[in-house]
């Protein structure tokens, strides 16, 4: 969770490695119900997936704070490392929030298998997962990639000098 002067970010680490979700979630909503924010920013580059359920009730419960009936714009940041559960959440904040995606392409597609299980194989002991569930993307305009609403690419020269061009446009952006 990061606080910037000028937007409020939800990073993926917060959605997938908070040990106590809930009451972490309810201290986002009360920011959210109690600050004046601008700008909620989901920021999920570089997920590679997960557990959907804790971003998915998260975003829910952001739709009915204070922040968004005064309109604050929401952003949703995404890239080419963006698969599997973190393609549901984004696709919750389209959904839920009326999200701009500002980034890249994602790589994993919004129609896919999930939500894996594993066994071990009695004789020799290797492990295998197979998934048990379709994910079909219920927004129609999205079903083989999550295309960004503002494309910004970033090159090996802004990855060697730190230059996060995202982070640029979201404080310049009013």
């Amino acid at each position: 969770l990061t606080k910037h002067k000028d937007f409020f970010k939800v990073t993926d680490e917060i959605l997938e490695k908070t040990p106590y979700f809930k009451p972490f979630s309810d201290s986002i909503i009360s920011i959210l119900n109690n600050k004046k924010i601008n700008k909620i920013v989901f920021d999920f580059r570089g997920n590679t997936g997960g557990s959907s359920v804790q971003g998915t009730e998260l975003i829910k419960e952001v739709k009915n704070t204070i922040a968004i009936k005064n309109n604050a714009k929401v952003f949703t940041l995404i890239d080419r490392y963006v698969f599997s559960s973190a393609i549901i959440n984004s696709l919750d904040t389209a959904l839920y929030l009326n999200t701009t995606f500002v980034g890249e392409s994602t790589s994993g597609s919004p129609n896919h298998f999930g939500e894996l299980k594993n066994f071990e194989l009695p004789k020799s002991k290797l492990s295998l997962s197979y998934s048990t569930k379709y994910f079909k993307s219920s927004i129609s305009k999205y079903t083989n990639t999550i295309e960004p609403d503002i494309k910004i690419e970033l090159t090996i020269e802004d990855y060697k000098n730190g230059n996060d061009k995202i982070e640029a446009f979201l404080k310049s952006n009013q």
